[in-house]
């Protein structure tokens, strides 16, 4: 395979590139770690909507398991 002589405007076009892609490199990795603390916050927010903790709860209210249990109840009912 014959050497190729490249010339400086061809160095140059290729470190630029070069440089570009290690920008680009960088931003994915960057853009990886957002999306994974973004899965993990998702699931922290859904664990704690789940537990109640999101709000202030009111004593008063019926508890969720109560509430879902009439659901179904009036879901066999035919009621909604």
């Amino acid at each position: 395979m014959p050497t190729l002589n490249q010339t400086p405007e061809q160095i140059a076009i290729v470190q630029e590139i070069e440089a570009r892609l290690s920008v680009v490199d960088n931003l994915e990795q960057t853009i990886d770690a957002a999306l994974q603390q973004a899965e993990a916050l998702r699931q922290s927010i859904l664990k704690q909507a789940f537990a109640g903790k999101l709000v202030p709860q009111d004593p008063n209210d019926e508890p969720a398991g109560g509430c879902w249990a009439g659901l179904k109840r009036n879901s066999r009912n035919g009621r909604k």
